[in-house]
């Protein structure tokens, strides 16, 4: 199974010779099966060509001449990666290969490894609280206690339905740079997904015990804001998703998926049946 293809845009001063430099590297990269593609510019032309890029690729010479190169490749999401100018040589074309491949091998590697500190930090920081929500959960489960059940909604519920899926969405807005950070988006929103249904139970049980349509004057301040603001967060989540879905289909249709790609459709899904979820609940709470 291929890898999705990854896109690297060399510049040079007038792209000429970086023209026939990328000619040899796309023919090393075929000859290898490597999911690489090259593309020459030169420096007044290099902007036109950001939309395709997935990584730019630049030597100090010319960055010194390209104003403003690695805002300008952010902008359009693409990482710049500075080469010096012994790891580019016209001549010795393996070698530039396999410069350029450990240098984004080692960009992706530190795209991981930040994602998973901030994720690491992040748990570090709301574990006891989770710690207390799931046996505050379990111990309301056993017994019935109404004082535990308030621990878990202020703890663990609170933060399965807004700091989970909070931090899901920090995390899919780095997809393109980690795909660590795409793999755990995809965990973050099945765990936040949890408790929300069981809180839309407590919701939907309060409804029915009333008996009274004009009790919802009374329940719908308290839970429907809740309900709008989780359904508008979930599709925010599935919109960018679609979006980047959308992308890589268009883009990339003729590769073979790899796993990234496979979270960027099941993403959406998980996303709609949540929505769907949410406001089904809401529709039997208001019958």
């Amino acid at each position: 199974m291929h890898k999705l293809m990854k896109n690297i845009l060399i510049i040079c001063i007038q792209g000429l010779t970086s023209g026939i430099l990328a000619r040899k590297l796309n023919m090393i990269a075929e000859e290898r099966n490597e999911a690489y593609s090259f593309l020459s510019a030169g420096i007044a032309d290099a902007e036109k060509h950001l939309d395709w890029a997935d990584y730019l690729i630049l030597t100090p010479q010319v960055r010194d001449r390209m104003q403003k190169a690695e805002e300008t490749a952010a902008a359009h999401g693409v990482k710049c990666l500075i080469l010096a100018d012994t790891m580019i040589s016209f001549q010795k074309t393996v070698d530039t290969y396999e410069n350029i491949v450990k240098a984004i091998s080692a960009q992706q590697k530190t795209a991981d490894h930040i994602t998973l500190g901030s994720l690491t930090e992040t748990l570090v920081v709301i574990a006891p609280l989770i710690a207390a929500g799931l046996c505050a959960y379990i111990i309301s489960r056993m017994t019935g206690s109404t004082a535990m059940k308030f621990i878990y909604d202020k703890t663990l519920g609170v933060i399965c339905l807004y700091a989970l899926p909070a931090l899901g969405c920090c995390m899919f807005r780095r997809c393109s740079e980690s795909r660590m950070a795409g793999l755990l988006t995809g965990l973050l929103v099945l765990l936040s997904l949890t408790p929300f249904h069981e809180g839309l139970v407590y919701a939907e049980d309060a409804f029915r015990v009333s008996g009274r349509i004009t009790d919802i004057r009374f329940w719908g301040p308290v839970y429907l804001p809740l309900y709008l603001a989780a359904g508008c967060l979930f599709l925010n989540f599935a919109l960018m998703a679609a979006r980047r879905m959308w992308t890589y289909y268009s883009e990339k249709r003729h590769e073979v998926a790899d796993r990234q790609f496979l979270l960027y459709t099941a993403v959406p899904m998980i996303m709609v049946m949540s929505v769907l979820l949410m406001f089904r609940t809401i529709v039997f709470s208001l019958l």
